[in-house]
């Protein structure tokens, strides 16, 4: 029998029944930066910045959409972040493989 779910789901401890401590450090700095970046962009359109201020624009959207994203649900992980995070410790562990069986070259052929 597969469980999907850990054992004390309905007692977890996520924020706002959806958010974990983690997901909550990562989210809200990067909306905060993305959200300042916009208001400073819209700011400086008016003074003549045109360029600059529509790069800065599309960079806080970009960081706004990205994190979403990657809070998004996701099948048996807590979001899409959680699934890239295991994805990359799975990567970088070391693996040791055991190898089982007989090794031909200590029998010489008589």
């Amino acid at each position: 029998m597969q469980l999907y779910c850990p054992r004390d789901y309905k007692n977890g401890k996520y924020y706002f029944n959806k958010y974990d401590a983690f997901d909550l450090m990562v989210m809200v700095p990067l909306v905060a930066i993305s959200a300042f970046l916009s208001v400073i962009s819209l700011s400086m359109m008016s003074q003549g910045n045109f360029t600059f201020s529509v790069i800065g624009l599309i960079l806080g959207l970009l960081i706004v959409g990205t994190t979403l994203i990657l809070f998004m649900p996701y099948k048996i992980y807590h979001n899409i972040l959680n699934r890239l995070l295991v994805e990359i410790r799975f990567q970088l562990r070391q693996k040791d493989f055991l190898w089982y069986g007989y090794n031909f070259n200590n029998y010489e052929d008589d």
